[in-house]
């Protein structure tokens, strides 16, 4: 059975969720408090997310960190696919639910949406498939509580953006000038690769330039020998915590930009 589901889609969200009887896989870029409280009210089987962690869209509330606490709160696996653009929701094993809307107010009640629901065994099973095959990426994190906590204070020091009408031109993107908000709670090696990548002439980047990083940091950890396999982990870190994107296997990019007039 295959059914075609066009506008308002919370109803049906709610109603597999109700439903489940063992577990619920979500897979969704952007995710808002008000949806997952909903979730986890009407259901007590176990939850794993996969979402798109970025330090921006936090910030303009596009999606919110409260949300994922929520869920870690609830004993949910939060797992941070930086490259995440898919909206697929598992129910059981039995039921798929594929559709252009993030788990948002906006994306379930209000937008113009279109996606199915279907128990065909074959595609519910590839949707699982595919699920497990990125929670289980090498370039994909697991979210921990620690991790929740060092982004709810970055935000809490990165100044608020004054509000544009129109054009809506890159308001929330930080600069050198705000970075402070976010150095302040970044320590030893996570420290010196922010640093490292902030002086890249070029927003994306590639394994020979994290090995150059590595070569730049041997004054400073002449004692450690797995230089560039430690600056692969804060890469790791720094990408789940919104400050950088893992674009394609060696291929990286930080998220946040150089002032428009720097040399």
């Amino acid at each position: 059975m295959i059914k075609y589901v066009d506008y308002f889609c919370f109803d049906d969200i709610i109603r597999l969720c109700e439903g489940s009887k063992e577990t619920i896989r979500l897979c969704s870029p952007f995710v808002k408090t008000s949806i997952i409280e909903r979730i986890l009210n009407c259901s007590s089987v176990p939850i794993s997310l996969i979402t798109n962690i970025n330090l921006q869209s936090f910030h303009r509330k596009a999606s919110d960190i409260d949300a994922l606490r929520l869920l870690l709160d609830n004993d949910t696996s939060v797992f941070n696919c930086s490259t995440l653009h898919a909206k697929v929701y598992i129910f059981d094993y039995k039921t798929c639910f594929v559709t252009s809307a993030n788990l948002t107010p906006s994306g379930l009640t209000r937008n113009l949406e279109r996606g199915i629901i279907t128990d065909d065994p074959y595609l519910v099973n590839s949707a699982l498939s595919d699920f497990s095959f990125i929670i289980n990426n090498a370039s994909v994190g697991k979210i921990t509580k620690k991790t929740i906590e060092t982004i709810t204070q970055i935000l809490k020091n990165i100044p608020k953006s004054e509000r544009i009408d129109y054009p809506n031109f890159e308001i929330t993107a930080l600069y050198e000038d705000d970075l402070s908000a976010i150095t302040k709670h970044l320590n030893g090696w996570k420290f010196d690769v922010f640093q490292e990548i902030n002086n890249l002439p070029n927003e994306s980047f590639n394994t020979i330039i994290v090995n150059e990083i590595a070569e730049n940091l041997k004054n400073k950890y002449p004692n450690n020998n797995n230089r560039e396999a430690k600056v692969r982990q804060q890469l790791q870190h720094l990408r789940d915590l919104g400050l950088v994107e893992f674009i394609s296997p060696g291929i990286y990019k930080r998220l946040w930009r150089k002032k428009p007039n720097a040399i």
